[in-house]
């Protein structure tokens, strides 16, 4: 049995809309809290809340997610950039409160998403609530979308902005798992080629809101968190809506979707979005998340996005046959639209496997000692290499553990014609398969790769810090049956702690 999410994309895609009906189907928000809390470099920067909220005439109910941060939606600076450098975001669907602090009998707050192009200074006065806010603002009828524009001669205020290497060192820094390390940054370098692809530059030099946005981070990762703590082991998501208009830009009126979505969403299956909808209903985010979950090609940025020709089969497609539908959740985009909610739904569930020969004591387990283990399907991915050399086997092994694998290792052997061999091994989620592939080809002498799926039982564990005379140290705690049968400290943090106390490991 695999569990499995399925996104309809109704009204389309952002990242809090996802991660908000993730939330609402049972990933808690206080563990997404705490793991983001790890990525210490922006430690006490944002708080996240949900609330339940009605959609559209049906009054559809939905939760959704406000991102609060220190620097109202600004992004961060980038180490060594020019504030004059232009910087953008096309992400529409989060929204700004702004509370009048000064009339707690008459709270107001005014809602709305918007693109950003280049900060102007603007007055906003409604209803005596005046706001300080940074973009001129044009309404879009009755949806409460703002497109914010400006001159390209005004001043610029991007004393908060982050780009892709700084947001790479604190995802990697973090105590985040491995997977969830990889994955959001996956989303973050597609991001990136799309963007350079736009602008015609390098990934290096991609300076732009998207990426340094403290939303757009607490999105990302957090989607990829909510996913591990519902026990996903795959995502399959519907064709993506496309709406029409245009949105005004620092360079210009441009249409929607914006260009960086396009290349974003390059090899996906495409749909009319609902009639009669204007404006942005695919983000960047949303693209980018899509692209990294459901296993499509990277983006692979040569000068040339056009590499990127592989289709995924687990994008543009009706809920998956056979799921048994366990969790449904609900997540409420900014936006109201007149003749339809602003919704997007995760069917959660579980699907059988490929292989149908799992054991009796696997299915046994299943049923009166799932309490006391973690039961998972993994696939294991087997090559045998009689020509390759001791150098690109120690490459090999890095470079898969560093895209996520569970596990990876290499076996002697003996082939045909007596020829001493290796056997390379990798142990990943079915949702990191496509990956660990693409890694072997490229990079092993294996034309050839056996795939099998296998069931893994495993204690229940947490990983805890723990205070000692060198510093802390991370240490992983096994239980079973709720009683702690094995505590192991972390060998990475002793090693760290041994070089630099001068001390035995």
């Amino acid at each position: 049995i695999m569990n499995v999410c399925y996104i309809d994309c109704f009204s389309g895609i952002a990242g809090d809309m996802l991660l908000s009906a993730l939330i609402d189907a049972g990933a808690s928000i206080d563990k997404i809290k705490h793991q983001l809390d790890t990525i210490e470099g922006i430690r006490n920067e944002w708080d996240i809340s949900v609330t339940t909220v009605l959609k559209s005439k049906g009054l559809i109910s939905a939760k959704y997610l406000k991102v609060d941060s220190i620097y109202n939606h600004k992004p961060v600076q980038l180490s060594g950039s020019n504030i004059n450098d232009h910087y953008h975001d096309h992400d529409t669907d989060h929204s700004h409160d702004f509370i009048d602090n000064n009339n707690s009998s008459n709270q107001q707050t005014l809602d709305h998403s918007h693109t950003h192009s280049q900060d102007s200074n603007l007055l906003v006065e409604t209803n005596n609530l005046i706001l300080n806010h940074s973009h001129n603002h044009t309404h879009n009828n009755n949806e409460n979308s703002h497109d914010h524009y400006c001159d390209s001669n005004h001043g610029h205020d991007h004393s908060h902005m982050r780009g892709l290497r700084e947001i790479t060192e604190l995802i990697n820094q973090s105590n985040l798992s491995k997977k969830v390390k990889y994955q959001s940054l996956q989303a973050f370098n597609e991001l990136a080629k799309a963007e350079a692809k736009v602008h015609g530059t390098t990934i290096d030099n991609v300076h732009f809101h998207e990426v340094g946005a403290i939303d757009s981070i607490i999105d990302t990762v957090g989607v990829f968190i909510a996913l591990e703590l519902l026990n996903i082991d795959d995502v399959y998501c519907s064709a993506l809506p496309l709406s029409s208009g245009t949105v005004w830009t620092a360079h210009g009126l441009l249409p929607v979707p914006s260009p960086a979505t396009l290349y974003l969403l390059k090899d996906m299956k495409v749909i009319p979005g609902p009639k009669g909808v204007t404006g942005e209903l695919v983000t960047p985010t949303g693209a980018s998340l899509v692209r990294v979950m459901c296993n499509f090609t990277s983006l692979e940025f040569d000068g040339n996005i056009e590499s990127s020709t592989y289709s995924s089969n687990k994008q543009g497609i009706s809920p998956i046959d056979g799921l048994v539908l366990r969790n449904v959740g609900v997540g409420a985009g900014t936006k109201d639209f007149s003749n339809h909610p602003n919704i997007l739904r995760v069917l959660i569930g579980t699907i059988p496997t490929i292989l149908t020969n799992t054991s009796n004591t696997i299915n046994h387990l299943l049923i009166t000692n799932s309490n006391d283990y973690d039961i998972h399907k993994l696939v294991l991915l087997e090559t045998n290499l009689d020509d390759i050399t001791g150098e690109l086997c120690g490459y090999i092994l890095d470079k898969l553990i560093n895209s996520g694998v569970n596990d990876c290792w290499m076996e002697n052997m003996y082939m045909k014609k007596n020829r001493p061999a290796i056997k390379l091994c990798v142990l990943c989620e079915n949702s990191n398969a496509n990956n660990a592939i693409s890694i072997i080809f490229k990079e092993s002498t294996g034309i050839g790769i056996r795939i099998s799926y296998i069931d893994r039982i495993a204690l229940k564990r947490d990983i805890v810090s723990l205070s000692t005379k060198y510093g802390n140290i991370n240490a992983k705690i096994s239980y079973l049956n709720n009683k702690i049968v094995s505590m192991k400290p972390e060998y990475d943090d002793c090693k760290t702690i041994a070089t630099s106390s001068n001390i035995p490991l």
